[in-house]
């Protein structure tokens, strides 16, 4: 992606939202133009999934349907830039995300969204680029009768929402990965305001963090994930999107999801593996050391509508 230069009392900051980060877009929220949901995903979770052929041979018996397991997916923001470790007191610890919190650009200098539309200057016969927000896959791509919750969506009932006033939104491939980006022009070095989704009974500190230390540094780049500390079968993490949805993770599908490819063909979950897994998180106390394992198609953005 190539950055203009801003003026020099402006700066630039990307922030790019990798893995099961659901998009609430065009005002769809009262007030909020676009809000990103990282849902609560830090459980073990298993079920069964049908769906019309390629997804299952026989889909109204579930002796046929597909077994999933999906592992704990964890929140947290790292830089591209030197600096101070993101760290709040009880929120969030060397970027890490502990409680949940609602974030925001504190000094974004645009007060509009704009999604620019798909390139289609793509040689013929090609699969074209993923260079647009529309390119996102849409959660009711996969399950049309999709509403969501408002308790998860709008009443923080969820692990965070990062909340966007003004930028430009895109998108770009990771290997296999949609990944979204908000370019966001700001007023002075980025700064990040984060409040804690506290209960009524708990206090509610309101922090605002630098982005970075380096004034000199006029484009930043921030990472907003939720990302798996290892992938037993890529082909379903998708599902955790609809963690967002009224009735939770779905039954049958429409068609299959990013990254399911060859789903007629049995994978025995690797039950060694999983409890492996398991025990290095309680060892840790869940303070998992998050790598950059996301570069799989289920791990794409999504969007709604």
């Amino acid at each position: 992606m190539t950055v203009v230069p801003p003026p020099p009392d402006q700066y630039t900051l990307d922030i790019n939202f990798r893995g099961i980060c659901t998009h609430f877009h065009n005002n769809v929220l009262p007030a909020i133009p676009h809000r990103v949901v990282l849902p609560q995903t830090t459980a073990l979770r298993t079920g069964l999934v049908t769906g019309p052929s390629p997804i299952t041979n026989q889909s109204n018996n579930p002796a046929d349907w597909l077994f999933y397991v999906l592992l704990p997916h964890f929140q947290y923001l790292s830089m591209n830039v030197p600096g101070p470790p993101l760290t709040i007191d009880g929120v969030m610890d060397k970027g890490l995300l502990f409680t949940p919190a609602r974030m925001v650009i504190a000094n974004a200098f645009v007060t509009e969204i704009s999604y620019p539309q798909p390139v289609t200057e793509e040689p013929p016969n090609l699969t074209p680029l993923v260079s647009s927000f529309w390119q996102v896959p849409s959660v009711r791509d996969f399950v049309p009768h999709y509403s969501y919750s408002t308790d998860v969506v709008m009443g923080g009932r969820t692990s965070a929402y990062f909340d966007l006033f003004g930028g430009v939104i895109t998108a770009f491939l990771n290997g296999q990965e949609i990944i979204v980006n908000a370019q966001v022009i700001t007023n002075g070095p980025p700064m990040l305001r984060v409040t804690p989704l506290a209960t009524t009974d708990q206090p509610v500190p309101e922090a605002v963090i630098p982005l970075t230390n380096d004034p000199p540094a006029l484009h930043t780049v921030l990472t907003v994930g939720n990302s798996g500390v290892s992938c037993i079968d890529e082909r379903f993490d998708f599902l955790l999107h609809y963690l967002t949805s009224e009735t939770g993770l779905p039954r049958a599908l429409t068609q299959p999801l990013p990254g399911m490819i060859n789903t007629l063909d049995p994978v025995e979950p690797d039950v060694k593996k999983i409890l492996k897994t398991l025990e290095e998180l309680i060892k840790s106390k869940f303070r998992p050391n998050i790598e950059d394992i996301d570069l799989q198609a289920s791990c794409s953005d999504s969007r709604y509508p």
